[in-house]
């Protein structure tokens, strides 16, 4: 089955907020996220109790354009769900809480490894 999980992480404090994304039927590129939070527990803890979601595309064709968009809207929206905006709004948070999101659907977008998904990808991210 195709998916995504998308997590808001605690590994970067600095950064504030951090969105990784796995994909289970792409191969995994980079170190494994998990050997490293073995090396680093309170890394582990953190990014265990971090929300995640799980964006599924088995149902797409995303060799097409219709495909990637629904995908590409299917992962905005996954974003948005783990990377929560705190209920009292300074602008360091808002800028944390868009950062977490866009750096979610980039590592996502990334995962899938689809040259349509990509597109749509930089596509929306130049307008906005």
């Amino acid at each position: 089955m195709n998916r995504i999980t998308l997590a808001a992480g605690a590994a970067i404090a600095a950064a504030g907020l951090l969105c990784t994304a796995a994909a289970s039927a792409a191969p995994a590129t980079g170190p494994d996220p998990a050997s490293a939070n073995a090396r680093n527990p309170a890394t582990a803890a953190a990014d265990a109790d971090a929300p995640r979601e799980v964006v599924k595309y088995a149902d797409l064709n995303i060799g097409t354009d219709d495909g990637a968009h629904i995908l590409y809207r299917r992962i905005v929206a996954a974003a948005r769900n783990v990377c929560v905006a705190p209920e009292s709004l300074n602008l360091r948070a808002t800028a944390a809480v868009h950062a977490c999101r866009d750096a979610a659907v980039a590592a996502a977008v990334r995962q899938v490894n689809s040259t349509k998904l990509a597109a749509e990808f930089a596509a929306r991210s130049k307008s906005g």
